[in-house]
């Protein structure tokens, strides 16, 4: 099982839809994709959030300014590149408090020079076993794990 079935599987638990408003999974692994990836996004979920913007790249800014502002959301940018400056920018504007980030790559970007953030918590490559999708969100802290388990409906006190 690779790291994005395992991803896909977490982001489909109840517990993970119960406690995030807006959830997306976007391709990082090139620029000019995942800006359009993501106002397209906003374009269909939150439109109010684009108005009045009509070049793309202005699409873009407003729709990382309103992940700036807003929490209740979780980002899985897949096959995420180094080349990716969009992924990089949206990374620096969003602070820590707001939403939830999942980034799976080939490439190692847990060096803070590589995406521009510090990277507080890394999940080195596992087995993929089934019963580590719900360890995944523990070790992000979303979920209170124990033995490997997530513990149902407990979510970490911030």
């Amino acid at each position: 099982m690779g790291k994005d079935t395992v991803a896909a599987n977490v982001v489909r638990l109840p517990e993970v839809s119960r406690r995030f408003e807006m959830q997306a999974w976007l391709q990082a692994s090139t620029d000019e994709g995942l800006r359009r990836q993501l106002v397209r996004f906003f374009d269909t979920h939150r439109p109010e959030a684009l108005h009045g913007a009509e070049k793309q790249e202005e699409r873009f800014d407003r729709a990382v300014a309103w992940l700036a502002r807003h929490s209740g959301w979780l980002l899985v940018f897949g096959d995420a590149t180094r080349a990716c400056d969009a992924l990089r920018q949206v990374l620096q504007a969003v602070p820590a408090d707001r939403g939830h980030v999942l980034i799976t790559s080939q490439e190692p970007l847990h060096d803070d020079s590589v995406l521009g953030i510090t990277v507080e918590r890394r999940i080195e490559p596992f087995t993929g076993r089934p019963d580590l999708c719900k360890a995944v969100w523990s070790k992000m802290g979303i979920f209170k794990c124990k033995h490997g388990e997530a513990m149902r409906g407990e979510t970490k006190k911030k």
